[in-house]
């Protein structure tokens, strides 16, 4: 989820027209990728790829997160910036204790 909200804020400030950046399949591929990739078989693997066809577009997102109001994507998008520096915070705090504990080992 860290690496998904991050991909769609940058997405979103990246200076493209939002309707060219509506579509979340690439965000939801490059965050697989930095995160779960490494620890996926082949098997999950492919079925991820299928997954991704079924993601929703950004605003479908930002309108639930919205609580079903309409218009207030920079606002929701604004709020999830706000608060990925602490999200990536707890994330990384969760790792170090996992490779602490010998359950998981550093990104290679």
């Amino acid at each position: 989820m860290l690496e998904l909200l991050s991909e769609m804020v940058t997405a979103y400030n990246g200076g493209l027209p939002h309707n060219k950046t509506e579509d979340l399949s690439g965000a939801v591929a490059t965050a697989y990728a930095k995160s779960l990739k490494r620890h996926h078989g082949f098997i999950a693997k492919q079925a991820f790829k299928v997954v991704t066809m079924a993601v929703p577009y950004r605003h479908t997102i930002l309108k639930a997160v919205a609580l079903g109001q309409e218009g207030l994507d920079d606002v929701c998008i604004r709020h999830i910036e706000c608060h990925l520096d602490n999200f990536r915070l707890n994330v990384k705090t969760l790792v170090d204790y996992y490779i602490a504990k010998k359950l998981d080992t550093p990104d290679p």
